[in-house]
């Protein structure tokens, strides 16, 4: 009799176990992005998305849902038609060493959203890295750089790394200088029809050591445009 009652129970618990991994299987299949999916979003101690198509608003309006913490986020979009990233966008994310934002052929109305209460980085803290890349990224009416001001480092050793390519951005303004808290040490905006900068633009950057500006039509640089002394800035290219 206790030998029939014990091979009852194991037969349960591994009826049970198996239903655990389902649900789990299950629910990770929910969180992926749906219909014709072209994104693939990974959860181990590195994470985040990576969409190698274009997708729809639709769709991106619901990729937070698979945002998570973990060592290092990725988030790499290729294609499509945005409004904006929406308010607390990135909120999930939440404490990651290294964070990584990747946009390549994008069209935007707005960088991030004019109208929301917060930040689509709100909440979001970095404790080594923050990567910013934007390659053919077209903007219709505004860079609002300002809402990167919270994507917030952790330490005074945290840094960030900013790479605009053939994308629109004919001005640089003062906003930009808020990003990362400033803590800026590569800013590279290279063959974006760029023509004027904002005085002060850089004067957060304190740490700045890489400035590249080639292939725009920047023709000089000022005094007034930089921290004084910038006494870390190594490299500047117009060419």
């Amino acid at each position: 009799m206790i030998l029939k009652i014990t091979i009852i129970f194991i037969a349960l618990a591994l009826v049970l176990c198996h239903a655990q991994e389902d649900d789990n299987s299950t629910l990770l299949e929910e969180r992926q992005v749906p219909g014709d999916n072209p994104c693939n979003c990974y959860f181990k101690e590195s994470c985040g998305c990576i969409c190698s198509r274009p997708i729809s608003w639709a769709q991106f309006q619901i990729l937070p849902q698979n945002f998570q913490p973990c060592r290092s986020f990725t988030l790499a979009l290729r294609g499509g038609q945005f409004h904006s990233f929406p308010a607390d966008y990135f909120y999930r994310v939440g404490h990651v060493q290294d964070f990584v934002l990747d946009v390549g052929s994008v069209s935007f109305q707005y960088l991030n959203d004019p109208d929301g209460e917060s930040s689509p980085y709100n909440g979001v803290t970095f404790d080594v890295s923050a990567y910013l890349r934007m390659y053919q990224v077209s903007v219709g009416r505004r860079w609002n750089w300002g809402a990167l001001y919270w994507l917030a480092p952790t330490s005074a050793n945290a840094y960030c790394e900013i790479q605009v390519v053939q994308s629109t951005v004919p001005v640089l303004s003062v906003d930009f200088g808020r990003i990362c808290q400033g803590m800026v040490t590569v800013v590279n905006v290279l063959s974006s029809g760029l023509y004027a900068l904002e005085n002060r633009v850089f004067a957060p950057f304190t740490k700045l050591t890489e400035l590249d500006l080639s292939n725009n039509r920047i023709q000089d640089m000022r005094r007034s445009y930089f921290s004084y002394p910038a006494k870390d800035l190594k490299i500047i290219n117009l060419s």
